[in-house]
């Protein structure tokens, strides 16, 4: 388990890494939704209109378009001999799990800020189907990570295009004063205040909490490699029962009822993630969490991307045609 100021140092370092690019891009944003003048090139224009005729919003939208009308498809193959039903039924739940909203909005979030400045991203969680009693069903869902570009920070050493090689990546989410109290309460954190934040300049980078009093909260995930010993059981019918070492406690009831006999132990070594809710102040969510799984469940998506000396560079459609745009709504101003 980490320690609050373990994250934070982890946080700066995926937090300066890449920060050029991320400047370039969150430019990007700005020009292709806000303001195509509020920028060092035409900010200081003393020309008394100053109108948008903005073509680059048009060819974003059908953009957008062609992607809803051709989605992407997820295709599972069968491996070895595993019949193909069972790739059918993969097929049939991922279609699935990608039609409740929260996943839709994930999608189309991400669809638009990797148009306008070649970075997005969204997270999978996994949720109980219903909350009857006894009902251990689960679906999963992707939730968006909403100006991924600004928020959403990796490891720098992590090279790969889906990012399978990081250690770690802090989500960044934006709270209000109350939300952030509610938070603390959900998540049964003892101690929430905010008066002993530590000011960026002093200890580390990212300014936790900004003149408009919104809290930021890090939804950290963390994965390391463990050794985990397995045992091996035989039971009356001749069929093969492996169990973790962690889990034997629990299932010793069901190998005595099937007549269960051991066999072997091995140990083997498995990637184990943790995910941390933390502030300025502290991590919130009682030091950690192991999640499912040995991968990171944060999804990027690109546009265009690649690694320039060292330094991974990424952009979507607006970045070369910003200079046509700002010639355009001076000459026609």
């Amino acid at each position: 388990m980490l320690t609050h100021d373990q994250l934070l140092e982890m946080h700066d370092k995926a937090y300066n890494s890449g920060y050029n690019t991320r400047l370039k891009a969150a430019d990007d944003m700005m020009f292709a939704w806000i303001t195509q003048w509020d920028d060092t090139y035409l900010s200081e224009s003393d020309l008394g209109y100053r109108g948008e005729f903005n073509i680059l919003r048009k060819a974003m939208r059908q953009i957008t378009t062609d992607l809803i009308s051709n989605p992407i498809q997820v295709d599972f193959d069968p491996v070895d001999e595993t019949d193909d039903s069972a790739a059918d039924l993969l097929d049939g739940m991922y279609r699935a799990d990608m039609r409740n909203n929260t996943s839709q909005e994930a999608k189309k979030n991400a669809n638009q800020e990797v148009i306008a400045c070649g970075y997005a991203a969204w997270e999978l969680r996994n949720e109980y189907k219903t909350n009857k009693q006894g009902d251990e069903r689960q679906v999963i869902k992707r939730y968006p990570l909403y100006e991924a570009n600004n928020n959403v920070m990796w490891d720098p050493n992590a090279q790969l295009l889906d990012k399978s090689d990081a250690k770690f990546v802090s989500c960044l989410v934006a709270y209000s004063e109350d939300g952030y109290k509610d938070l603390c309460e959900e998540l049964g954190a003892d101690d929430c205040g905010q008066s002993s934040f530590a000011m960026p300049e002093i200890s580390y980078t990212f300014p936790w909490v900004d003149e408009v009093k919104k809290v930021y909260v890090t939804r950290f995930f963390h994965r390391v490699k463990k050794k985990v010993k397995y045992f091996t059981y035989v039971d009356m019918f001749n069929e093969e029962i492996t169990i973790a070492e962690h889990e034997l406690s629990d299932k010793e009831d069901e190998l005595a009822s099937r007549g269960a006999e051991f066999v072997s132990e091995k140990k083997i070594t498995k990637w184990q993630v943790t995910k941390y809710i933390a502030s300025g102040e502290g991590i919130l969510n009682n030091g950690g969490e192991v999640i499912p799984g040995e991968h990171i469940p944060v999804i990027p998506q690109y546009g265009e991307r690649q690694f320039v000396e060292g330094e991974e560079h990424y952009e979507g459609i607006v970045r070369l045609a910003k200079d046509p745009q700002r010639l355009r709504n001076f000459q026609l101003s």
